[in-house]
């Protein structure tokens, strides 16, 4: 990943990374994106995003992959080779089968 790349997945996670900005080394940035990640509250009572369409396509592959699974979502058929329009498909009815549950 980059570190546009990391950006955009902390602020999809609602991370504020402390002193970093698209200049800052990737080093830097990943040290940041860990720290939040692990202050994060996985108990927080906040409901997950819900992601739209022009929000997935905004994001690559690996990144929605990433989501995914975290989420425990399974994308069928989806790989990291798919076309971005297939994860976006896979990811929004594997989304909202989720919310239906």
């Amino acid at each position: 990943m980059d570190v546009e790349s990391i950006l955009t997945l902390a602020a999809t996670r609602g991370y504020t990374l402390e002193g970093v900005t698209v200049e800052s080394p990737l080093a830097d940035v990943v040290a940041a994106f860990l720290a939040a990640q692990a202050t994060a509250n996985p108990e927080s009572t906040t409901p997950e995003t819900v992601y739209t369409t022009e929000q997935l396509n905004a994001m690559t592959v690996e990144e929605i992959l990433t989501i995914a699974e975290e989420r425990g979502y399974t994308l069928e058929g989806i790989t990291n080779e798919s076309p971005l329009a297939d994860v976006v498909s896979a990811f929004l009815a594997a989304q909202t089968a989720a919310t239906n549950n």
